[in-house]
């Protein structure tokens, strides 16, 4: 009864709340074809239960009986809703006096004291342009006192100081922090020397984040069960002599790494990998990966990421082959196993995850061994023993047709560009694994593919839900990485018939990437529009996209959250389309070298996008007359942007940036960790 009134509610109101109290506007046909029955007090309550934030601002908007408006207001009084709420809109909450459970911060906090029952705020978001004084940050983590996760995102402007003032612990219990790139070491150890209870660690991709975060954990946090860390700035390196015959090598026995492990004795979840945009990660030694099997018994997840210094000496002994198998003994309920970068993987280790780990679910082996090689025979007794194995990435491509059939469930060729895969190679493994929902590939490792064999294969994955098909974004040159192709690689793998074949066949495809491919012709990329669950579109270099495909996708595909589009002749039209059909959700929006757009579309755009957070429009041609003056006014209608980048057009927004320096400041692409000086 409760799921039928919620959708009575809906109707077929598309208004852009998206989870977010403060808009009160709702359809007609909501307002003048529904009202709330009275429900006794009681069982309004129970009715809460069931909804989130945004169901009982529908109700709250759909209300035009005032007897009827009255009653339910008397019982939202002192009611916690469901879902994160903006603090730009605490006054909604304070005039029908009930309360959030979820806080999110995305603007310059003036007065703390207007957000009501502050104490019952479980989850607290900071992020996009959000100014959080020192003050109010204490004044957060002192009368919070049921908060349980904090999640801060990356901006400049974050401090927390005095903490040593307060006067009880944090029941923190997840701190995130990934992408985070000016939150720095003081900051964070200060902060976890509060939070004995913190189960939950993500500082990912954190560019100032080093070894003192890792013991502060140690000291302060022995309840974590999940942590997530791929980046040390001050990483110890393991020295070696260039040509020297190394036999054995010593390592630190009480590195953060195996500390850490030690302490933590309830850990389940190890993130130690790779950096995102980058080939730094952890500096995991074998002692480390010992200390992890002799203190652990009920690991599920497991991603451990030495140096590339680890990976290129010369460490001929078995320490590594005794920590791996005494590792994957100790806990055979691994279901995700990862390794990145170590030197020696030897068959022994390899047998011995096949033999301990029947659960295992995911595979991974990243420039593991000498020169990428690995023992064949132990990945040939893993592929076929894991029965439940999905994922299965390593360098070798001669597995992937083995094995229990129809389990695989990823397929990335971009780990196999020096292999030979032809079409008959490709069509055997998508015969053999006929469940495939991600498909990665780029053109160059499909040297010897043509696209009949593509088509062929694509035929058997009817459950795909992402593809990665890039091409040569139009530069055909006679050798790949130095090394000869034949004629075959001179052809688009992805030409019409591919595309063609992909709406025909994937028709719960959410994740499409076609960049590069500029022979595909518009009436082929009209074909996407077929795919109303797309949520993610990268067609840069899409030379001959016009307006009515990218029109056609607009008005189809209304779950876009991610879309960038580049070098394409498209005009106004196509993106007043998309502002008024499928701007709805849109979180992510690039569009690079498109000379015939103008100020007054990109306007509607963004006044249209409200809950946009990246927005990329650059133009790096000298004789181009774009000048997007309208990323002036993202202040006024994108409170949630985190990313803004404009190229070289940053001198027609200057008298903007001083109107709004503390917005601009927190998002301009240049103060990001990947920055690259224009």
């Amino acid at each position: 009864m409760i799921a039928a009134l919620i959708r009575l509610l809906h109707g077929s109101n598309h208004d852009r709340i998206h989870g977010f109290a403060g808009s009160q506007s709702v359809s007609t046909v909501v307002q003048t074809k529904c009202c709330l029955v009275r429900f006794p007090l009681d069982i309004q309550h129970h009715v809460f239960d069931f909804c989130t934030l945004r169901d009982v601002v529908y109700i709250d908007s759909a209300m035009t009986n005032r007897s009827h408006r009255k009653h339910f207001l008397m019982s939202l009084q002192g009611f916690k809703l469901r879902g994160p709420a903006n603090f730009m809109f605490v006054k909604w909450f304070r005039t029908r006096r009930c309360f959030m459970a979820k806080l999110v911060v995305t603007s310059p906090i003036e007065d703390i004291a207007t957000v009501r029952s502050i104490d019952k705020i479980s989850e607290l978001t900071i992020r996009g342009a959000a100014d959080v004084s020192a003050v109010h940050m204490f004044y957060f983590l002192a009368e919070c006192e049921n908060l349980e996760r904090l999640d801060i995102g990356d901006f400049p402007r974050f401090q927390v100081s005095h903490l040593n003032l307060l006067s009880r612990p944090l029941n923190l219990l997840a701190l995130h922090l990934s992408r985070n790139s000016c939150i720095d070491n003081v900051t964070v150890v200060a902060l976890l020397a509060k939070c004995p209870h913190l189960q939950v660690l993500h500082a990912n991709d954190c560019a100032q984040l080093s070894e003192p975060v890792l013991r502060a954990v140690t000291q302060h946090c022995p309840q974590l069960q999940e942590i997530h860390f791929n980046w040390c700035k001050e990483r110890a390196i393991v020295r070696f002599d260039f040509g020297a015959p190394h036999t054995h090598i010593t390592y630190d026995p009480n590195s953060c790494y195996s500390q850490l492990f030690r302490a933590c004795k309830q850990l389940k979840i190890i993130d130690f990998s790779t950096h995102e945009f980058g080939y730094y990660g952890g500096n995991i030694t074998p002692l480390d990966v010992l200390t992890l099997g002799q203190n652990f018994t009920q690991l599920t997840h497991v991603c451990l990421s030495a140096t590339q210094m680890m990976y290129t000496q010369r460490d001929r002994t078995n320490q590594l082959e005794v920590a791996l198998t005494l590792l994957v003994q100790a806990n055979p309920h691994i279901v995700s196993l990862a390794l990145e970068h170590f030197q020696r993987i030897s068959n022994a280790a390899l047998d011995a995850i096949a033999a301990n780990l029947p659960n295992l679910q995911s595979f991974a082996l990243k420039q593991c061994g000498l020169g990428g090689q690995v023992g064949k025979e132990g990945l040939l007794n893993i592929r076929t023993r894991c029965v439940k194995l999905t994922t299965f990435d390593v360098r070798d491509i001669s597995y992937l047709a083995q094995g229990k059939p129809g389990m695989l469930q990823r397929l990335n060729l971009g780990d196999y560009w020096d292999e030979s895969i032809n079409d008959a190679t490709l069509m055997r493994i998508a015969e053999h694994n006929y469940n495939m929902q991600t498909f990665c590939s780029s053109h160059r490792c499909l040297k010897r593919l043509t696209s009949v064999g593509f088509c062929v294969a694509l035929s058997h994955w009817h459950n795909l839900r992402t593809i990665v098909a890039t091409g040569d974004f139009g530069v055909s040159n006679s050798t790949l990485y130095g090394v000869p192709i034949n004629a075959a690689s001179d052809i688009q793998v992805v030409d019409n018939s591919v595309l063609y074949t992909i709406t025909q066949n994937c028709p719960l495809l959410t994740t499409l990437d076609i960049s590069g491919n500029t022979k595909l012709s518009n009436e082929a990329l009209c074909e996407i529009a077929k795919l109303v669950h797309l949520q993610h579109l990268k067609a840069r270099y899409c030379k001959l996209m016009l307006d009515s495909a990218f029109n056609a996708i607009a008005l189809a595909c209304q779950c876009l959250v991610h879309i960038e589009i580049s070098r394409c002749n498209i005009t106004d039209t196509a993106i007043r389309a998309l502002a008024r059909y499928g701007s709805q959700k849109l979180q992510h929006i690039t569009i690079c070298e498109c000379p015939r757009l103008h100020n007054s579309s990109i306007r509607l755009l963004i006044r249209a996008s409200r809950q946009l957070r990246v927005l990329r429009l650059s133009c790096y041609s000298a004789y181009s007359g774009m000048s997007f003056r309208a990323v002036a006014q993202l202040p006024l209608y994108c409170p949630y942007m985190e990313t803004l980048d404009v190229g070289l057009m940053w001198h027609y927004f200057c008298w903007s940036y001083r109107q709004n320096r503390q917005y601009f400041d927190a998002i301009l692409f240049k103060s990001k960790l990947w920055y690259i000086p224009y």
